[in-house]
C-alpha cells in the first residue's frame, strides 16, 4: 500500500518493545526507509540483517543499493564492498542470482572506470556481458578506446 512511514513506525515500535526481532523485521524496516530515500537508516537496518545471517545474499544486495543512494555518482565506492560480497555469494548459482550479479558487475565496472582502474572495469563489464550480452552500459564501456586497451596487468 506504499505506507512506508507506517512500516517504519510499527517496526520501530516492535524493536523498542523488546519483542523478538527477525531478519524479516529488519528487511521490512530497511525497505521502508529505502522507499523514503533515507538510505543511511535503511543501510543500518540491512546491516542488522547481515549480522543475523552473514551468508544470506539479500542483506548485501540491499546494503549495496542503499550505498548507491549515498554515493549516486559512484566515485567514493561506498557500495563496492557490498557488491563484491554479492558477487562472492551469488556466484555459487549464476542462474538463480543472475539479476543480482548483473547489477553488481555493472556497478563495480562503473566504479572501477570512474577511478580509472580500467583493467578491473573491463573485467567486470566482460563478466556482465556473459550474463547479459545486450547490456547497453557494458557495451558502451567496453567500446571506449581506453578500456579496449586495458589489460589484466592493470588489475
Amino acid at each position: 500500500a506504499k505506507k512506508y512511514n507506517d512500516v517504519v513506525m510499527y517496526i520501530q515500535k516492535k524493536i523498542k518493545s523488546g519483542a523478538k526481532i527477525t531478519q524479516n523485521d529488519y528487511n521490512y524496516l530497511g525497505r521502508g526507509y529505502y522507499s523514503l530515500n533515507n538510505y543511511a537508516a535503511a543501510d543500518s537496518a540491512f546491516m542488522k540483517m547481515v549480522e543475523m545471517n552473514p551468508t544470506a545474499l539479500l542483506g548485501y544486495v540491499w546494503r549495496a543499493k542503499c550505498n548507491v543512494g549515498l554515493d549516486p555518482a559512484n566515485k567514493e565506492g561506498k557500495a563496492r564492498p557490498y557488491f563484491e560480497k554479492v558477487v562472492e555469494i551469488a556466484s555459487a548459482d549464476k542462474v538463480k542470482n543472475k539479476k543480482e550479479l548483473i547489477e553488481a558487475y555493472g556497478n563495480l565496472g562503473i566504479y572501477h572506470y570512474n577511478t580509472t582502474n580500467l583493467g578491473c572495469a573491463k573485467a567486470y563489464m566482460l563478466a556482465l556481458t556473459e550474463l547479459d550480452p545486450e547490456n547497453a552500459n557494458a557495451k558502451q564501456v567496453l567500446g571506449l578506446e581506453n578500456v579496449k586497451k586495458a589489460t589484466a596487468a592493470e588489475l
